[in-house]
């Protein structure tokens, strides 16, 4: 095992939110008297935290932002593990991951408490940190926390490596100096996340394990 720390993203990466997540938007844009956004929108529009989120779905009334936006934190507080499932195979890798020695860790601009909240349903006690979007801390791609969390741990950037299937994962890892593996069965397509500047992209977790377990073989 060449790299020592992996950090996820959550949301497309770890677990198919996306059916709560639409949910939660449609009851808040209902109780503020806006309409529905459908769920391939509502896929869209995630990746950049819940207030981007709000505001890309009240974009024709922006007056009523912060309103939505606490209806869906109070809402999705509540039913964030209603139809959420981990993808296949994504157990297995991190407890495979983990046996043999590795840090993990999850950093996502979903809601801190609710990252912590599925993660911890869905994973129990696994990850060593999860992370998600809170007030004074920059989200993604902006890198200061994955530097902040791997410092703690006295971890070198080049020893980790940033899991993810958005643009953002990609530009974060870049802006870190980490390495970046994407996913293609989350939210954003293979393509997106190659002309991001993603040069592996796993097609199951089978893979993505043999990606991981590889990177940095070559400089030995």
């Amino acid at each position: 095992m060449n790299k020592k720390a992996a950090i996820f993203d959550l949301d497309g990466t770890l677990l198919n939110t996306i059916a709560d997540i639409a949910n939660a938007v449609n009851s808040a844009l209902w109780e503020n008297g806006l309409p529905y956004r459908s769920v391939d929108e509502v896929m869209h529009f995630v990746g950049n935290g819940a207030h981007k989120l709000i505001e890309r779905c009240v974009e024709d009334d922006p007056s009523k932002a912060d309103d939505v936006l606490a209806d869906f934190e109070r809402i999705y507080g509540t039913d964030c593990v209603n139809q959420t499932r981990p993808y296949s195979g994504i157990g297995a890798l991190l407890r495979r991951l983990k046996e043999e020695g590795m840090l993990l860790g999850v950093l996502s601009n979903k809601p801190d408490f609710a990252a912590k909240k599925v993660c911890e349903h869905y994973f129990g006690g696994i990850f060593d940190f999860v992370d998600g979007e809170r007030d004074g801390v920059k989200v993604k791609p902006d890198p200061s926390l994955l530097l902040a969390e791997l410092q703690k741990r006295g971890i070198k950037p080049p020893d980790a490596v940033l899991i993810g299937d958005g643009e953002t994962d990609v530009k974060c890892a870049e802006a870190a100096g980490v390495d970046f593996v994407g996913v293609d069965w989350g939210y954003r397509s293979e393509s997106v996340l190659r002309e991001a500047g993603a040069k592996d992209v796993a097609c199951c977790a089978q893979e993505l394990y043999a990606i991981i377990t590889a990177l940095g073989s070559e400089e030995e």
